[in-house]
């Protein structure tokens, strides 16, 4: 005969040792906020269109239109500056050129320089001046330039002084030799032979063909006048 209090501690025993254990609580999980982050970010700006880079004319080479980069003499011309036939108004000439670190005193100083321009062209017969815009007209070319990107200077304006003689159909000073309707307008038509000028422009030297007849070198020592004063 078992004892009764013996057998019932022997049964809560065996519950006991049969009863499972409880699992520990999960430990804290660190969340990510990354692709949280990321999601709230705005997504990157597209990369600006590359530039297009501007057709580089040389001396010979006719103008045309679209983004063009050319050389020549700054002229007086109504309405602004012309340069090899586009005319560029002082005040955007001058900033352009205070951007590439240039500064220039006034209308006068640009005059006989020689610039190389980077410039949007539009054929004078197609544009289409802006509301309220005055259409330019003046004595040059066939091209308006609906935006000038960026001017420097290539050559300070050269001044030479001396008495005006003939010299078979153009004028002579010094040892140069100049166009006579060229200066003709820079001293508003003032009659000038045989008086002393002081000239700003451009010294170049002009190769003569075979059938012309030059002097027997066969080169003229030529002066392009943009700006004329009598002494």
């Amino acid at each position: 005969m078992v004892h009764r209090p013996l057998a019932a501690a022997v049964l809560f025993g065996l519950l006991a040792c049969g009863k499972p254990k409880p699992e520990p609580p999960p430990e804290p999980v660190a969340v990510s906020t990354a692709a949280h982050d990321a999601a709230e970010e705005p997504p990157p700006s597209p990369a600006p269109p590359p530039v297009a880079a501007p057709l580089d004319l040389d001396d010979e080479a006719e103008l045309r239109e679209g983004l063009m980069s050319f050389v020549g003499m700054a002229r007086p011309t109504k309405g602004g500056i012309d340069v090899r036939g586009v005319v560029f108004s002082v005040e955007a000439l001058e900033k352009a050129l205070k951007a590439s670190g240039i500064t220039t005193t006034g209308y006068d100083e640009l005059l006989g320089a020689k610039l190389r321009v980077v410039a949007d062209l539009e054929a004078r017969d197609t544009y289409e001046p802006k509301p309220g815009e005055p259409m330019i007209q003046t004595r040059s070319g066939g091209f308006i330039s609906k935006e000038l990107v960026e001017a420097d200077l290539v050559n300070p304006p050269e001044m030479i002084e001396g008495q005006i003689t003939r010299s078979k159909g153009l004028f002579q000073v010094g040892k140069h030799l100049v166009n006579r309707d060229a200066l003709s307008r820079s001293l508003s038509g003032e009659e000038a032979e045989g008086k002393r000028v002081r000239l700003w422009g451009q010294s170049r030297t002009y190769v003569c063909a075979p059938q012309e007849q030059c002097l027997t070198t066969g080169r003229l020592p030529m002066f392009d006048v943009a700006r004329a004063e009598l002494r």
